[in-house]
């Protein structure tokens, strides 16, 4: 079992309130009871059983790990087109891998690659998906350009980590980096060619991600793309670039889906 750092994270008392009553309704009352004693005993790793999925998961009671879990099985903001039957999902920031659980729960057939940068992260992350044969999981940074990729922000909360690209031949980073890669080589490697959905939870690098792809890169390829834009003066440019490759969207809750035109 991963070790990990206690992140402080509190919301508004009334809005903790709501959302111990929407828990219980995800979680069940043995399950709702256990994560309370976790959060007071601080424990920094539990086990869960959601009704939803086969598998416990492990989570970190006293971070943002239970507002994830409740926006991916609670809220449901990821879910796929339903007209979209995927056989290859690029699941880019899968943080500690509760939204590649949930593809692989409603898309037994497709194959899931994983992509997330944080280690503490990704530690949890192959733990949780670690009986999800069709998952794979990969500690890199989703980039424009193949390269090397450093943290900006580790004070941040577990789910806001930042990576940047960098100039692999700056060897005082060497120890404190990654491997970045990008949409296009994953789908290479892996032959994929038919129902690709993508989604992208990468903390404003969706911009460099999104708009470096023409309609001859990744976005030629893929069905749908779900993607958080973090940058508000990013919406409207992203969604007039994406318009252009002939896709139309929606958005549900934080997430836009660009859903490829037929």
């Amino acid at each position: 079992m991963p070790n990990c750092k206690e992140t402080k994270f509190r919301l508004p008392y009334m809005k903790q309130v709501r959302g111990a009553r929407l828990l219980l309704r995800l979680l069940g009352i043995r399950q709702w009871c256990r994560l309370a004693l976790g959060y007071v005993f601080r424990e920094p790793i539990i086990h869960l059983k959601l009704r939803q999925i086969l598998h416990p998961v492990f989570l970190r009671p006293r971070t943002t790990d239970i507002l994830v879990l409740w926006s991916v099985f609670g809220r449901k903001e990821c879910s796929i087109a339903s007209s979209i039957t995927p056989s290859f999902i690029i699941d880019g920031g899968a943080y500690v891998g509760y939204t590649s659980i949930f593809f692989a729960t409603q898309f037994p057939g497709a194959q899931i690659i994983a992509i997330e940068p944080d280690a503490e992260n990704y530690k949890l992350l192959k733990d949780n998906t670690s009986n999800y044969s069709n998952i794979t999981a990969i500690n890199a940074a989703l980039s424009s350009k193949e390269g090397r990729a450093e943290i900006c922000n580790a004070g941040a909360a577990h789910w806001a980590r930042k990576f940047k690209r960098f100039d692999a031949a700056n060897l005082n980073l060497k120890e404190h980096c990654i491997q970045a890669i990008t949409v296009d080589s994953i789908i290479d490697k892996a032959e994929a060619n038919d129902q690709i959905v993508v989604k992208l939870d990468i903390e404003g690098a969706e911009d460099e991600v999104m708009l470096s792809s023409g309609d001859g890169g990744w976005m030629g390829k893929v069905a749908e793309v779900c993607v958080e834009i973090h940058k508000p003066q990013s919406r409207t440019e992203i969604a007039q670039y994406m318009k252009k490759l002939g896709f139309s969207h929606e958005v549900v809750l934080e997430k836009y889906h660009f859903i490829k035109n037929e």
